[in-house]
């Protein structure tokens, strides 16, 4: 086991800048203060997502609360020097930011040397929701810090009435059953739905058993 390496040094407005080896555990700390649909952004979540590389610049205030957090991996040929946000799930790849960080905060956290050398000359993070609070801040705050910012529209999202008694269509529901009785010949299938209270770690090992003999 190595010890990760840290740098840090401190800057205005009040917080320390540091590059960390891999993705430290603030990530967590940060998730647990983020918008209630980012609180699943852990570091756990970016350590599975990337392969070799990966390096996290963070800022925190003097009194060892996090600002934030941008875990970042190498991206296409390593003479360019790029990097992106990794994810386990396409089509959303933000990070979790503390509610409370000023845009005088995250504005410095973008425009330190530190940040600047870790990120490299281009960075991405997305593919995103429009509607994603954090990466709207973050694009501000770059943009004020002098990054150039680009953005790309890559499609649409669709939000489905689950209760709509039309949903799913009578086709749709012929062929889920035709999938049911083809998983009946290989044991007892078991439906379970959870909600609310009912997430665990149980549930989510449940999952990734599926996940991998899928």
């Amino acid at each position: 086991m190595q010890q990760a390496q840290t740098s840090e040094r401190a800057i205005e407005p009040a917080i320390v800048v540091g590059l960390h080896d891999g993705v430290p555990a603030l990530m967590d700390a940060l998730a647990d203060c983020a918008d209630p649909h980012n609180r699943f952004l852990r570091a756990a979540w970016y350590r599975m997502a990337a392969g070799e590389g990966i390096a996290t610049v963070a800022a925190i205030r003097v009194d060892g609360t996090p600002v934030a957090a941008l875990p970042t991996a190498p991206l296409g040929p390593a003479l360019i020097g790029a990097r992106n946000v990794p994810g386990s799930y396409w089509p959303f790849r933000s990070v979790p930011l503390d509610p409370d960080t000023s845009d005088e905060e995250l504005t410095a956290f973008l425009a330190d040397r530190a940040s600047i050398s870790a990120l490299g000359p281009a960075w991405r993070i997305g593919p995103i929701y429009a509607s994603d609070p954090a990466t709207a801040r973050i694009k501000r705050a770059a943009g004020v810090a002098g990054w150039t910012v680009l953005t790309r529209k890559l499609g649409r999202t669709f939000l489905f009435d689950a209760r709509d008694e039309a949903w799913p269509r009578r086709s749709t529901r012929r062929r889920l059953a035709n999938y049911e009785r083809q998983l009946t010949q290989l044991g007892a299938v078991t439906i379970r739905h959870v909600s609310g209270a009912d997430w665990n770690a149980a549930v989510l090992d449940d999952l990734a058993a599926i996940e991998a003999a899928s």
